[in-house]
């Protein structure tokens, strides 16, 4: 008979969880590149409402250019001292000078980072320029 090889007690139960919902989407995160005479916190604190509003969906990180600008900067900042940097030099005498070492820490950078795109104003968007084209 039947129910003298089978019972209810040799039957193990399998329960099937659902699959576990996908992670979040990844965030999109944009390299921001600030102009002359600036820097990565003064240029975070102009794109505060920016970066609030797309902040579901966008992180941003700011990066430092390493070049001091040329006394150029004192003028604008009435002698007053500051922490402004630039992507090169702006002066007739430094023929720019500068830009291929922003350029080879952008790239250090890049080879480093996930970066999916990139913002910059003023000297900032101009070396953003500079980048695309390497990179073509």
């Amino acid at each position: 008979m039947w129910s003298e090889h089978f019972s209810l007690r040799s039957v193990k139960y399998c329960s099937f969880a659902p699959p576990p919902p996908p992670p979040p989407p990844r965030k999109i995160k944009v390299l921001c590149l600030h102009g002359f005479g600036s820097n990565a916190k003064s240029f975070e604190q102009s794109l505060a409402t920016l970066q609030h509003s797309v902040a579901n969906n966008c992180s941003f990180v700011y990066l430092d250019a390493e070049t001091t600008p040329c006394s150029l900067i004192s003028m604008f900042s009435a002698g007053a001292p500051t922490n402004g940097k630039c992507w090169w030099r702006m002066s007739p005498a430094n023929h720019g000078q500068g830009w291929m070492n922003s350029l080879d820490q952008l790239m250090d950078f890049l080879n480093e980072e996930d970066i999916d795109g990139i913002l910059g104003f003023s000297q900032g968007a101009a070396m953003v320029t500079v980048l695309l084209a390497e990179l073509a």
